[in-house]
């Protein structure tokens, strides 16, 4: 069952070193969009390669690997 709650959205490279943290605050339920704009947390440009998010809400946790393209 959905709840409002924390949420968290994080990027890590392949060697899991956390990179960029997109979103990490208080969430009512429904629908949310966030975009990484493939910079990390210094704001440097990212090379392209394979990437992992890592999505943590209430009672919920994900990590999934994605594709950046230049």
């Amino acid at each position: 069952m959905a709840q409002a709650g924390n949420v968290s959205i994080q990027v890590y490279d392949v060697s899991g070193r956390l990179l960029a943290t997109l979103l990490n605050s208080y969430k009512e339920i429904g629908r949310h969009r966030v975009e990484w704009n493939g910079k990390n947390a210094n704001g440097s440009l990212v090379p392209s390669g394979i990437y992992f998010y890592r999505m943590r809400a209430a009672g919920f946790e994900v990590t999934k690997k994605m594709i950046l393209v230049r």
